[in-house]
Formats: structure tokens, sequence, C-alpha cells
């Protein structure tokens, strides 16, 4: 009689070894940033944090997180109810925290998946609706910082370029979105072809996420919507961004709210290219590099940036505690349900 018992799957060893490859990354990034700044400056600057600015840094991001759930629940349409829809978000940013390659999104569809006409593959594309308003506000926020800055500023010129690489890539893709969702077959027919020679690529899935994505991309197609949703996430990365200027101004003078805006804009590029458990090293390496643009020495933008990290984790892991006790779950169930993020797919794993 043949054994039944499944064999490890390829997608699951890649899993382990992205996350292994990442958090390697991420440590090299603390160990480098470590080496560059004077251990007893930086111990001396957390020591005089003043709690004051570190509870308004506090409550603005708690107050963006609360903004953030609304704009989810008028993706998802209205329902479910906010309470759950702010309860689901806390969980998967608690679950981001603690394991990494964003499984904190898998989380939210698995969560999401039972409230929806369509289950998970629509609790998924508005998520990714969700996640693209947000790299599309950060681009126009990163956009704008750039072109502010003075002309005789020393990062001037090359923020400036690189924020024109972004003015041209933002209505391109937003265009490709749109080609995309309106001509969904012929355009991954194409696709298709183009990644036949990449014999790793694991198409058939890579074709269902493609497809899920597009059929939340409406809202993006529709100016009315799309600018009501925009101005609510300008709403809330403005004032993620002042959180940062709180933060900083717990251990020193902060510079102009460029650098906030500036960091801030950095950091979901550094979460973006090192997906480890709660952004470490990438958010630490991401504010360092962009307060030493506005002359902050090296051992004051990691002592900002400890404590910021700090901060943003301890409030994400009690939201999500929260509200895992609010949803009924057990955490320790959850992590482990995230963890298999890329042994099934969406809709395997959804609730049933």
């Amino acid at each position: 009689m043949e054994s039944t018992t499944p064999s490890p799957r390829p997608r699951s060893r890649a899993a382990v070894l992205k996350a292994a490859i990442f958090l390697a990354t991420a440590c090299g990034i603390i160990i480098a940033l470590f080496s560059l700044a004077d251990f007893s400056r930086l111990t001396a600057s957390l020591a005089q944090a003043r709690p004051g600015p570190i509870l308004a840094a506090a409550l603005l991001q708690a107050l963006a997180a609360a903004l953030r759930a609304e704009r989810l629940r008028r993706i998802l349409g209205g329902s479910p109810a906010f309470g759950r829809v702010f309860h689901i978000a806390n969980t998967g940013n608690m679950v981001n925290c603690l394991i990494p390659l964003r499984a904190g999104e898998f989380c939210m569809t698995f969560l999401l998946a039972g409230s929806l006409k369509h289950g998970a593959s629509e609790a998924l594309s508005k998520i990714f609706v969700d996640r693209l308003l947000d790299l599309m506000t950060v681009t126009l926020l990163f956009i704008a910082t750039a072109l502010s800055l003075p002309g005789d500023a020393t990062a001037a010129p090359g923020l400036r370029g690189a924020a024109a690489v972004c003015a041209v890539i933002l209505p391109a893709t937003w265009l490709l979105l749109f080609l995309l969702s309106r001509f969904q077959t012929p355009m991954l027919r194409l696709l298709k072809r183009l990644a036949a020679p990449f014999r790793f690529l694991p198409w058939d899935s890579l074709e269902g996420r493609i497809r899920s994505g597009i059929a939340g991309l409406d809202v993006l197609f529709r100016p009315r919507e799309l600018f009501l949703l925009l101005l609510r996430s300008l709403l809330i990365w403005t004032l993620i961004a002042a959180s940062y200027h709180f933060g900083m101004a717990a251990l020193f003078p902060p510079p102009a709210f460029q650098a906030a805006l500036l960091a801030m804009c950095l950091t979901v590029v550094g979460l973006m290219a090192v997906a480890a458990p709660a952004g470490i090293g990438a958010v630490h390496g991401a504010i360092v590099l962009a307060l030493s643009l506005f002359g902050v020495p090296v051992d004051q933008g990691l002592a900002f940036a400890l404590l910021y990290h700090a901060l943003v984790t301890t409030l994400n892991v009690a939201l999500g505690l929260v509200g895992t006790h609010a949803l009924g779950l057990r955490p320790g169930r959850l992590l482990r349900l995230s963890a298999r993020r890329g042994a099934d797919s969406p809709d395997e794993a959804a609730p049933r």
C-alpha cells in the first residue's frame, strides 16, 4: 500500500529560504549601524527620552490605525462592521511583526474570507487595493517632499531625480493596471509567454493570485471613489509622519517636517525590500539614512530608530492581542496558520 504522507512542498522550502535571507540581511544592517554609531551617545540619548512626545507619537499611530481600518472597510464595500475590520487589521499587523514575508496579509485574508461573498479571492483583492493605495500615497508624499527641499540641500538633486522617476512610474503603473483590468485574458496570456523561460515560477498559482488582485481593482478606475480614498490615505500617512516628528522630539530637536516625511517614505521602501519580522533592520537603516540627509548624526538617528521601532512594534502587538481576543482567536494557532502562508492558497486556507 502506498504511503499517503505528503512530501514537503517546494514552496514551503522556498519560503523558509527567503525568510532566512531576509533575516540575515536584517541582522547585517543592524550590525553595520551599530558599528557606525557611538554607543555611549546612543544610550545617553535613549536614557533622556521624554515621555510626552512618545505618548503623542503613540496616539497618532493608534489614530492612523483606526483610520486605516475605516478605509479598508470602505474598500470592502461597507461590511463587515468597523470593529471587526479594526481588529482584523490589527491582528494582521501583529502577525507581520512576528512572522517574516508579510504573513499578516495572509492572516487578514483568512479572517475576512468568511465575511465576503466571494471568499478568500475577494478578500485578497481588497487587501491588495488597500496596500496599493498606501504605496501610491507614500509615492506622492515622497515626490512632494523631494520637490519642497531647498535647492542648496546636499541630497536635493538626487532626491529630485528619484522623484522624477516616481512621477513617471506612478501613472505608468496605474495605466498598466487599467489595461490589465480591461484586457485581462490577453494580457495574462502575454505574461504567461514572457514567464515561460523562467520555469521556476509557479505560473498556475501566480495567475490565480493575479486574477484575484485584478478583481478588486475597479475602485481605482472610479475617479470620485479613488479621490476620496486618496484623501483618506493622505491624512493617514500625514499622521504617521507626525508621529515620526514627535518621536524625534522625544530625543532631540527634530529637523524640518520633511525629514519625518522622508524617513517614513524610505521606511516603506525598506519594508518592501527586506520583509523581516517587524521590519527589523529595514526600518532602522531607512530612518538613519533619511535623517543623515538632514544632518542628524548616526547615533541620534539610530537612537530614534530604536525608540520608534520599539514603540510601533509594542503598539501593534498590543492592539493585535486585543484583536485576537475580540475575534475569539488563540494567538498561537493564528501564528501557526500564518506561518503556513506559502503552503496553501488563500482559498484552500479560508475558514469553512
